[in-house]
This record gives structure tokens, sequence and C-alpha cells, in this order.
């Protein structure tokens, strides 16, 4: 919104700074200049006012689109989370297999290195 206040006080000044500058280097009379005045200052009003409109019609635009972004951001969100948890709820199965096979492998190990150790103590008392 800065940028729109910068945008227009410099408009504003610009018009102003014209507006001078045809007034000291005109060689009208002074009807003329007054008609020269009221033209370019209804002109001036005229360009204000569409920028005014402009500038009003943008700040609807990104307050739907924001609003619209927030929705979609939400929507996501719980389509994200969803999506984990059934993630979560499909794998457990999987990991309590898994698991059970781990389980299963030390067994085993453990399993083999009591052989080795009741092979190691029949090879020295023989």
């Amino acid at each position: 919104m800065a940028k729109a206040s910068s945008f227009l006080y410099g408009f504003i000044t610009g018009v102003v700074l014209g507006g001078a500058t045809v007034l000291l280097s005109t060689p009208k009379s002074g009807p003329e200049v007054r008609e020269s005045i009221r033209t370019n200052s209804d002109k001036a009003k005229e360009s204000l006012q569409t920028i005014k409109k402009d500038a009003l019609a943008l700040a609807d635009q990104v307050k739907v689109a924001s609003i619209e972004g927030a929705e979609t951001i939400k929507q996501v969100s719980g389509d994200l989370q969803t999506t984990i948890q059934q993630w979560q709820k499909d794998i457990q199965p999987h990991q309590r297999r898994i698991q059970k096979d781990l389980d299963d492998i030390e067994r085993a190990f453990h399993d083999i290195e009591q052989v080795i150790r009741e092979a190691q103590q029949g090879v020295t008392e023989s």
C-alpha cells in the first residue's frame, strides 16, 4: 500500500508542477489560461479517479486471492495429514513383520554364537 501512496503523491506532484510550468511559460491570455487550467484540471481529476478505481479493484483482487490461497493451503494441509495417517496405517503391519523378522535374525545369531562356543569348547576339551 505504501507503493501506491508514493505513486499517488508522485503523480499529484507531477500534475501540480506541470501545471505551474505551463502557467509560467504560456504565451496565452488570461481567459485562455483559465480554460486550459480547467481542462487540464478535469483531465487530472479523471486520471485520479481512474487510478483510485484501479487501486481499489487491485486491493479487492489481492484480498480475494489471499482468502482463496489460505483456503487452498488449509485444504492441502488437511489432505496431506490424511494421506500421512493412511500411509502410517498401511505400513504398520509391515513394520511389525519387519520387527519380527529382525528379532528372528537376532535369535538366530545368538543360536549360531552358542553353537560356535559349544564347538570351540568341544575342540579345546578334546
